[in-house]
């Protein structure tokens, strides 16, 4: 698991209202009628007090608020929402927490897969909460503004996010106006009319001024608050007034820089003097200004000049951070540029240099490239690289990156592994091999421990490259390199190269080193705090026992895994889905369905949080297993079609292809839809002359299977018997006891019996130590009748045993499920119907829940019934509460339970 954003909480300090603010009632109930959609844009130019604005609002409003200050660091999607969840925390703790664990995942899923637990977060909200974006004209990512899209578009009632900012953000606002989801405050809504002007001024030079002075100072600056604000302190030492006022005309900026002038000049050098040095940072206390500036009592300082309310903003309520009106700031910055340049440079490193001696990094490295000094910023991205990637910020990153010279990377060639790095994590393989390439040679430059370590480094991230792109010798053979020279103190790099080898010696179908590989993959990651790594490689461990046959072992691998990551605080990351599939496998196949059932559904809840289209897949084709034993074939088929769609539109390789597929071929068979069973076999297009991939061995099978019901039993035979010796040279049980299963049909079909029951004896030998039950049963009545035969004559008591379980799991279920025929296949299990529910579906919710049943979007299910989006929103919240579910999967499984599909 990824290591935590660190969070600056100044950046969700919420400003307080002045207690001599002037009283602006038309605006405070603009903006309590604005409460009532779900986004309100505040969009001015600097000095128009926005911020100002929205302190006496939220002052008056009874519901929470969550504030959240932006910077340009905040482009980083990871590093935007963990802050947004972080200022949802200060006043809900629980809120987000799903999605948190997610951002936390080492690759994390695309961010409108993260938001949908948020979303469903803020939806359970029964009192309202308000969330304020603020100075969001510093975003730049486009990711960011898609996400706020989906998220706008997705609010529930009870949710307001306000955003305030100089320029309008690149969001759908045409579109949120036509649907009344938008409510916006302008420039000309903000300015200063004459009666508020003269009260303002009268508050600051502490005398009023003359009706003829009030207009015309309205008049010069347009009502503009900075603008009001600097003359007024500019008039405190003035007794000629009118000729002032008269005196200054022009733009903004024009104003603002006579202005400013007029203010400075005021001041006694030193104060001057710390304001302008003190400007080059965003945020800053006491001890941050005293090492910038060199002077002793900057706190005092800050203090007297928020007494003297210049623009000086505090950012907490201790008084110990503050921030200067972003206006002043820009004005005090090109002052010190116009009289101090020499100086810039050095002031950024000494703020720099306190940053990084306090811990903090990324400001430290922000200042040493406004102090263009990549040498510097090359050492400070060294020491914070790791931390980076470890909190998902690739995109930070890689901005760092981008900003160095390629001649100062080659003199640091750890940047370059860095850059690689994150090139894997965007799939960018070109690009890692190019930086690669380079950290390569800059290895064979420098001393032989140094050169060897860097090279390790370099065979450990290529084992990852080949690993992508499926080339398994490869893979081992870079990640043997990369062990052989990596220090034993790599324990994380260590453990994720150790995790890639086991992967490809189990795809290279070698059992035994796999499940060694992921045991100490597992040790390493967890001494080196990489739980994901753990878990992932627990995980995999576990799937190879259950390959083997070793089933309770599977299941105890899982659980301790699970243990594990709940003990990190971690039971919900992405990751232990895979594990709770796990788990409902096992059960499934132990004839447990509700327990496979209640894993099942952790498995899909953190499969749709964690939004990896695999996932989702191989959670769905689970499903539709347990629909399959359940007697509802027609749901099993509807969600292995769902899955098919998953790998068709995210053109997932054939380890994942596969099982869906040939799973669906069987219940084509089981529906009697012969037809179109029989044409997937044609079109498969399965290699049977050659070696059989066991990419493909679920095909295979079924393929086998479609033989016997087109009458063609022997060469369903000889199909599995050449399957059945390749999984006996790799010792993968599981799959010799299906296939056996499989013959067991195959020697009925040809009215060979005593084969039949012979091979089933076999089977039932292999399948006793890991206590297979629906691998028999799911074989339907067949199955059953020559169990009964074989119970005569089988004389060992643990024998008969297990022939007596699997006839127990047998029942009219199963019965129904093996008949070919779709007429005798129970629509619905339960037998139930809308009328049941405490709170019957209306019509128009029905209507909702048959087009997403069909796999229509939420967009394309409004456009089909020609509503807004947020009406299918509202309907689809309306049915999770009747039905008592979180998810559209859940939903869905649900209404069939009830009939209602």
């Amino acid at each position: 698991m990824s290591a935590p954003t660190p969070i600056l909480t100044t950046k969700l300090y919420r400003p307080r209202a002045r207690a001599d603010l002037i009283a602006r009632p038309q605006l405070l109930t603009k903006l309590a009628e604005a409460a009532r959609r779900p986004l309100t844009l505040i969009s001015a130019p600097a000095g128009f007090g926005k911020t100002t604005l929205l302190a006496a609002w939220l002052e008056q409003v009874a519901w929470r608020v969550a504030w959240f200050s932006l910077d340009e660091g905040d482009n980083d999607p990871i590093r935007f929402w963990t802050y947004c969840i972080a200022a949802l925390q200060m006043v809900e703790p629980a809120l987000g927490e799903d999605m948190r664990s997610a951002l936390l995942a080492p690759q994390p899923p695309p961010i409108e897969a993260i938001l949908t637990p948020l979303l469903n977060d803020l939806a359970a909200e029964s009192q309202p909460l308000t969330l304020v974006l603020d100075d969001y004209h510093v975003i730049a990512a486009p990711v960011i503004h898609e996400a706020i899209t989906f998220l706008v578009g997705h609010l529930p009632p009870t949710t307001h996010l306000v955003i305030a900012g100089r320029t309008n953000p690149p969001l759908p606002l045409a579109r949120l106006r036509a649907r009344g989801q938008l409510a916006e405050i302008r420039a000309a809504d903000l300015r200063f009319n004459q009666t508020e002007v003269a009260h303002f001024v009268q508050e600051v030079v502490g005398q009023p001024l003359s009706d003829a002075d009030i207009a015309a100072l309205e008049m010069r600056t347009e009502g503009w608050v900075a603008g009001l604000q600097l003359a007024a302190l500019s008039l405190r030492a003035r007794a000629d007034v009118s000729s002032f006022i008269q005196a200054f005309t022009g733009s903004h900026a024009y104003i603002i820089d006579y202005l400013v002038e007029e203010v400075l000049q005021q001041l006694p050098d030193e104060t001057q003097r710390f304001l302008v040095q003190t400007a080059i940072l965003d945020r800053f206390c006491g001890a941050l200004c005293e090492a910038v500036t060199g002077q002793p009592g900057a706190q005092r300082v800050l203090e007297q000049l928020e007494r003297d309310n210049l623009f000086l903003i505090p950012l907490d309520t201790q008084r110990q951070w503050y921030r200067y009106h972003h206006l002043f700031a820009d004005v005090l910055r090109h002052r010190l540029r116009q009289l101090q340049s020499a100086l810039v440079a050095d002031l950024h490193l000494r703020a720099a240099g306190w940053f990084a001696a306090n811990g903090w990094l990324p400001e430290a490295i922000a200042h040493v490239f406004a102090a263009q000094a990549p040498e510097e910023a090359a050492r400070l991205i060294e020491c914070e690289a790791e931390a980076a990637l470890k909190r998902g910020e690739y995109m930070t990153l890689q901005g760092w990156l981008g900003r160095l010279p390629e001649a100062v990377i080659r003199t640091h060639p750890r940047l370059a592994l860095f850059w690689a790095s994150t090139a894997v994590i965007t799939h960018d393989l070109d690009a890692a091999q190019k930086w690669l390439a380079l950290a390569e040679a800059a290895a064979c430059d420098q001393s032989a421990p140094a050169g060897a370590e860097l090279l390790a480094e370099v065979a450990a991230i290529r084992a990852g490259i080949a690993l992508n792109r499926g080339d398994f010798s490869q893979t081992r053979a870079l990640a043997e390199q990369a062990l052989a020279a990596l220090p034993e103190s790599s324990l994380r790099l260590r453990g994720e190269v150790t995790l890639h080898l086991g992967l490809a010696q189990s795809w290279s179908l070698n059992p035994v080193a796999a499940v060694q590989a992921y045991a100490e993959a597992g040790r390493l990651a967890l001494r080196a705090g990489d739980l994901h790594t753990a878990l992932l490689a627990m995980f995999n461990q576990g799937s190879q026992h259950f390959m083997q046959g070793r089933l309770q072992q599977a299941a105890t691998t899982y659980r301790n895994a699970l243990q594990v990551a709940a003990e990190q605080g971690a039971a919900r990351i992405p990751i232990t889905s895979a594990l709770h599939r796990g788990l409902a496998e096992l059960h499934y196949e132990w004839n447990e369905l509700e327990r496979a059932s209640t894993h099942l559904q952790e498995a899909l809840e953190r499969g749709e949080r964690g939004g990896l289209p695999r996932v989702m897949v191989l959670n769905d084709l689970a499903l539709a297993r347990l629909h399959f034993a359940r007697g509802d074939a027609a749901a099993a088929l509807a969600t292995i079609e769902h899955a098919l769609h998953l790998v068709e539109v995210h053109e997932l390789p054939p380890r994942y292809a596969s099982p869906p597929a040939a799973f669906q071929a069987r219940l084509w068979l089981a529906l009697d839809n012969r037809e179109a069973a029989f044409a997937w076999a044609r079109d498969a297009d399965l290699d049977l002359m050659g070696e059989l991939d066991y990419l493909y061995e679920a095909e295979y099978i079924t393929l086998a299977r479609v033989f016997i019901a087109q009458g063609r039993p022997g060469e369903a035979q000889a199909l599995l018997a050449r399957l059945r010796a390749d999984a006996a040279a790799v010792e993968r049980v599981n799959s010799i006891v299906e296939i056996l299963a499989v013959e067991v049909v195959a020697w009925s079909a040809q009215g060979e019996l005593r084969q039949a029951r012979s091979v089933l004896e076999r089977a039932l030998n292999l399948g006793l130590p890991g206590g297979y039950i629906r691998i028999f049963v799911d074989e339907g009545e067949v199955m059953r009748q020559l169990l009964g035969g074989l119970r005569t004559q089988v004389a060992a008591p643990v024998l008969v045993n297990y022939i007596d379980r699997l006839d127990a799991a047998f029942g009219p279920t199963t019965t129904r499920m093996a008949t070919p025929t779709t007429e005798n296949a129970p629509a619905h299990p339960g037998g139930a119907s809308n009328e049941l529910l405490i709170e019957p579906l209306t019509e128009r919710e029905l209507e909702v829940l048959r087009l997403i049943a069909t796999g229509l979007s939420d967009r394309q299910a409004a456009e089909t019934m020609i509503v807004a989006i947020g009406t299918v929103k509202r309907h689809l919240n309306n049915i999770y509460g009747k039905l008592g579910v979180h998810s559209r999967t859940q939903a869905l499984a649900r209404a069939r339970e009830f009939g209602l599909l």
